[in-house]
């Protein structure tokens, strides 16, 4: 058995199984919809249903002001996460990255970073998405949401097989979960 930097077994990564369906507006849940209405400037919307482990997630993905996100709801539609795909440069502060990037050294004989993912998660109810956007593009304080860096990396952490990943890391870099991630369902994820 060998281990990652961090401790855990390479054997007992657990897998991300996950089918992702696109889903009509009709679909998606009513309560979500109302909060995805307060967001201005979005043209188009994409809906999604995720099913992983018997739990299902309702997602819709949009571009605003060049970026693009996801925003991720339970099954009866409360906010579950606002995600925004960023470069690996805008990870910040630098030893947040520093830390990330450490990790990666540590835990993996090779690796290539796919995609970054910046997660802000509510703390507590009544989160809006249009606040988490906008503090989001004014670089604004977001001390009412938990900030994470989901980072999905293709590498080998020893086994000699390279495979997908998704680490999860806290806003300071630090280590939080992996998972090797294994998408049934890859027609209508957008890059």
């Amino acid at each position: 058995m060998s281990l990652t930097a961090f401790g855990q077994a390479t054997d007992t990564i657990p897998n991300k199984d996950q089918t992702e369906i696109g889903i009509s507006e009709d679909d998606f849940p009513d309560d979500a919809l109302k909060l995805l209405g307060d967001i201005s400037n979005v043209e188009k919307y994409k809906y999604y249903k995720k099913d992983s482990l018997g739990e299902s997630v309702y997602e819709a993905k949009f571009k605003l002001k060049g970026e693009q996100y996801a925003v991720l709801f339970d099954s009866v539609g409360s906010l579950n996460r606002v995600e925004v795909t960023i470069g690996q440069k805008e990870i910040t502060p630098d030893e947040s990255l520093s830390a990330i990037k450490e990790y990666f050294d540590d835990s993996f004989t090779r690796f290539k970073l796919l995609k970054v993912k910046k997660q802000f998660l509510p703390k507590g109810d009544g989160l809006e998405v249009n606040t988490v956007i906008e503090a989001f593009t004014e670089d604004k304080d977001m001390s009412f949401c938990t900030v994470r860096y989901m980072v999905q990396v293709s590498g080998d952490v020893g086994n000699g097989t390279a495979k997908l990943y998704e680490v999860t890391f806290d806003k300071d870099g630090q280590y939080l979960k992996m998972e090797s991630a294994a998408i049934q369902n890859m027609d209508n994820i957008i890059f």
